[in-house]
């Protein structure tokens, strides 16, 4: 039978899980869509906007590359400053999200 503090461990790993699928999905959409527009742009007389482009699609490269701690921070922002969970989220680290 899993205790208080396991549940509240698993709460918090179910929110950092959702967290980081929903900055993978908005991240590979946006490269997506990069990847849809770059021809239609190239093709454009506004050279600025592949630029501008192409800083975008390198963002969301990075944040796909740091977004198991990038997920960690959002965790703690919403859930660090709740009574029930400060405790545990002081004691938790990147690399223990991952373990089950």
């Amino acid at each position: 039978m899993p205790t208080n503090d396991d549940a509240i461990i698993e709460k918090i790993k179910s929110t950092y899980k959702n967290i980081a699928a929903t900055i993978g999905s908005i991240a590979v959409f946006v490269l997506i869509m990069c990847a849809f527009t770059l021809g239609s742009l190239a093709d454009s007389e506004h050279a600025s906007f592949i630029w501008i482009q192409v800083t975008i699609a390198i963002v969301m490269i990075l944040t796909l590359i740091a977004m198991k701690r990038i997920a960690f921070f959002l965790t703690r922002l919403w859930l660090g400053n709740r009574k029930r969970y400060k405790d545990a989220m002081s004691s938790l680290r990147v690399a223990d999200m991952g373990r089950d």
